[in-house]
């Protein structure tokens, strides 16, 4: 319903040999650089963030982003974003389509 929290949960998985989590090539770095991941929940027709959640992922993981639903009842296609913060070209996209119906009054 309209305004109400709801949660999306997200399982990922790597195509690659091994369970370590790979370096990154970053010359200009002062240490270590490990990948860092970000999935974000987003309506690209109104310009809004609505989760934004940092995850390490070696092998496998899976995880639960918490977000309200659009407050406006009708038919909302968001966007799920999966970026990387090390390696270029290997971001994606999933649309959403979320169905939100009248808050129901109290009485």
């Amino acid at each position: 319903m309209a305004g109400e929290q709801v949660a999306v949960v997200v399982a990922l998985e790597r195509e690659q040999d091994g369970t370590e989590q790979p370096a990154t090539h970053a010359p200009r770095f002062p240490g270590r650089k490990d990948e860092g991941w970000w999935l974000v929940v987003g309506d690209p027709k109104a310009n809004s963030l609505l989760a934004i959640k940092r995850v390490n992922l070696g092998k496998a993981a899976k995880t639960k982003l918490d977000f309200a639903v659009p407050t406006s009842p009708g038919k909302h296609t968001l966007t799920l974003y999966f970026m990387c913060d090390s390696w270029m070209g290997c971001d994606q996209e999933y649309e959403i389509e979320l169905k939100v119906t009248e808050a129901m009054d109290a009485e």
